[in-house]
C-alpha cells in the first residue's frame, strides 16, 4: 500500500512501507527528487538527511 501525503501544494510525498526511511517526492512536471528521511511518527518527517535531484535548479 502506498500512502500519499501532501506536504506542499507542488510536491507529492509517497511513503512506501518496506522502503526503509525512504520517501519519493514527485513534482507535477515529472521531475523528481529522492529524499532520505527519518521517521518521527506514522506520517511525520524530520528534515531530510540528504537529497538527490534529477535536475538541479
Amino acid at each position: 500500500m502506498i500512502q500519499a501525503i501532501f506536504k506542499n501544494p507542488t510536491f507529492l510525498v509517497l511513503a512506501m512501507p518496506g522502503w526503509a526511511k525512504t520517501t519519493f517526492i514527485v513534482r507535477g512536471v515529472g521531475s523528481y527528487m529522492i529524499v532520505r528521511t527519518r521517521f518521527v511518527s506514522d506520517s511525520l518527517f524530520q528534515q531530510p538527511d540528504y537529497c538527490l535531484s534529477e535536475n538541479n535548479e
